[in-house]
C-alpha cells in the first residue's frame, strides 16, 4: 500500500510555483535570445516545466546532468537555431 501526504495542499501550490517561474523565465529568454539554465530540479519538478513550456514552438527545454537532480536549459528559438536567427 502506498501513502501519499500532501499537508497544506503542498503538491498543487508547488506545481503553481513552477509553472509561474518556467512562464516568466521562457519570457525571459525570448526577450535576451540567450539560454536560460535554472535550478536542481527532480524529475517530478522537471517535468511541470518541460510540459509547461513545450506549449510555445518558440522555446525548447532540455535536461542536464547525470542522476536523479538535475538542471533545466531553456532555450530560445534564436539559440537554436531558428528561422529568426540573425546573422
Amino acid at each position: 500500500m502506498r501513502v501519499v501526504l500532501d499537508i497544506g495542499h503542498y503538491k498543487k501550490r508547488r506545481a503553481d510555483s513552477l509553472v509561474k517561474m518556467a512562464n516568466r523565465l521562457g519570457e525571459r529568454a525570448k526577450v535576451a535570445e540567450k539560454v536560460i539554465t535554472i535550478g536542481l530540479f527532480n524529475a517530478r519538478d522537471r517535468r511541470i516545466i518541460h510540459i509547461t513550456l513545450q506549449e510555445d514552438p518558440s522555446l525548447e527545454t532540455k535536461s542536464l546532468g547525470e542522476g536523479a537532480i538535475k538542471k533545466v536549459s531553456i532555450i530560445p528559438e534564436e539559440e537554436k537555431g531558428g528561422k529568426n536567427r540573425t546573422p
